[in-house]
């Protein structure tokens, strides 16, 4: 029986089956492992190092390429998140907010 494209695929580039990955996704609750959001159109995607190769787990589109994207130090994540949770500007300001923008009046049209 011939080997479908889906399972060539996930042979040939990350060394998976079919049977991997359907375990990985049941693990997973069929889920993104990052944001937990089911996949809507695309299935999910196998994360990986790229500099070892280590499979991570699968991701949706989004947060494969625009969260994770091609880093693979974890520190840069760990850093990223303290940042966030304890801005540094909040240590010197207080909480100080970026003052609302006016709102722009309408200039009326000639008819």
């Amino acid at each position: 029986m011939a080997e479908s494209a889906r399972a060539g695929h996930l042979r040939r580039t990350y060394g998976l089956t079919e049977a991997d990955y359907d375990a990985l996704l049941r693990n997973q609750g069929g889920r993104c492992a990052i944001c937990r959001k089911p996949p809507a159109k695309r299935r999910l995607e196998v994360d990986h190092n790229h500099k070892t190769g280590e499979v991570r787990g699968l991701l949706c589109w989004y947060c494969n390429k625009k969260r994770v994207g091609r880093e693979t130090d974890a520190l840069i994540f760990e850093k990223t998140a303290a940042y966030l949770r304890r801005p540094p500007a909040r240590q010197i300001l207080g909480r100080h907010y970026v003052p609302p923008k006016p709102k722009r009046k309408r200039r009326k049209k000639n008819v």
